[in-house]
């Protein structure tokens, strides 16, 4: 089941969220919380098996349609707001 493969971050990952977090307050839109799990790994996955990353830095075209279905609500409130 590819929906159940997680993985680490890099070493540094959650401290620039955070700094960013920080920076940009409810403007801010985390890439990470939405695929992490409670031990801090990410999904490697969309739930139909598709690579969301192949470099761990870009999104693939299956990655960003699997975000933009994900973010959809998020970035509705922000741009109405």
């Amino acid at each position: 089941d590819y929906s159940k493969y997680y993985t680490n971050m890099k070493e540094g990952t959650t401290d620039i969220e955070e700094k960013l977090k920080a920076e940009w307050g409810k403007k801010y839109i985390s890439m990470i919380e939405p695929i992490a799990n409670k031990q801090g790994k990410v999904r490697v996955f969309t739930t139909d098996g598709r690579f969301i990353s192949q470099d761990t830095e870009h999104l693939t075209k299956n990655g960003a349609v699997f975000f933009a279905n994900i973010l959809d609500e998020q970035l509705r409130q922000i741009v109405k707001n």
